[in-house]
């Protein structure tokens, strides 16, 4: 089981707070970047992210990359 947790809370505050997003929802063609639907979409990557990508390579990110007579 993999120990990464995506930090969607922070995300979610660039997202809403630095990117302005009701701006952006504003927009011809972004009237659907709601609030609701960014997080939603958040949360299901984090999950994505935490239970499928991040197990992918256990060894790599426990052990790290090696240089060894010029190669990794």
């Amino acid at each position: 089981m993999s120990t990464y947790s995506a930090p969607v809370r922070d995300m979610q505050f660039a997202i809403e707070e630095l990117a302005d997003l009701k701006t952006v929802a504003s927009f011809s063609g972004y009237e659907d970047a709601t609030p609701d639907l960014v997080n939603s979409v958040l949360e299901e990557a984090a999950k994505f992210a935490g239970g499928v990508w991040a197990p992918l390579d256990r060894v790599g990110d426990v052990e790290g990359a090696r240089w060894n007579d010029g190669q990794v």
